[in-house]
C-alpha cells in the first residue's frame, strides 16, 4: 500500500512539473492556428511541392539517392499529415477536410509532374530510360543504351528501330 502511494505521489509531481515547465508556456490556440493556417493548399505549399519533385526528378535522372534524400529532407507533405492528425485528435471536420485536400492535392502534383517529364535517351540510363518510357522495361533500356554506346547518339525517334526488341509499334 505504502508503493502505491509513493507512486502515486511521484506520478503527481511528474504531472505537477510537466504542467509547469513543459506544457505551462505553450499557447495552445496559437498552436492550434497555426497548424490550421499552415496545413491547407497555399502558394507556400504549392512551391515546397513542386521544388520537391523537381529534386526528385533530378534525383531519377541522375541516379543520385543523395539528390533523392534531399527531396525528402523538405518534407512538404508534413503540415497537412500535422493539420490532418489535429483535425481527427479534436473533431474539427473542416480542418480534416483541408488538410486531407492539401494532401491529397500534394501528393498528386509531383505525380503529374513526373509523369509529364520527357526522358533523354542519349543521355539517360538504362534504370531512368525503364522508369520513364511506358512499355520500355529493364531489358529494353540496357538494349537502348548499349546501341547507343556502340553506334553514338540517337538523332531521331526513328532511330530506336535499330535496337533490338523495339519496333514501329513502340516507337
Amino acid at each position: 500500500m505504502a508503493e502505491s502511494a509513493g507512486l502515486n505521489g511521484n506520478l503527481s509531481k511528474l504531472y505537477r512539473w510537466w504542467g509547469i515547465w513543459v506544457v505551462g508556456g505553450v499557447d495552445h490556440d496559437a498552436i492550434l492556428k497555426e497548424i490550421s493556417a499552415e496545413s491547407g493548399w497555399t502558394g507556400r505549399y504549392v512551391f515546397l511541392i513542386l521544388i520537391s519533385a523537381a529534386i526528385s526528378m533530378l534525383g531519377l535522372l541522375m541516379p543520385s539517392v543523395a539528390v533523392l534524400i534531399g527531396a525528402m529532407l523538405l518534407s512538404p507533405l508534413m503540415m497537412p499529415i500535422i493539420g490532418l492528425g489535429f483535425g481527427i485528435a479534436t473533431l474539427d471536420f473542416q480542418e480534416i477536410r483541408r488538410a486531407a485536400t492539401a494532401l491529397a492535392l500534394g501528393l498528386a502534383a509531383p505525380g503529374l509532374l513526373l509523369a509529364a517529364t520527357p526522358v533523354n535517351i542519349n543521355k539517360a540510363d538504362a534504370r531512368a530510360i525503364a522508369k520513364s518510357l511506358d512499355g520500355i522495361g529493364a531489358t529494353r533500356a540496357e538494349a537502348i543504351v548499349a546501341w547507343r554506346e556502340a553506334h553514338g547518339p540517337f538523332k531521331k525517334a526513328d532511330d530506336l528501330k535499330h535496337v533490338k526488341g523495339i519496333g514501329k509499334a513502340t516507337i
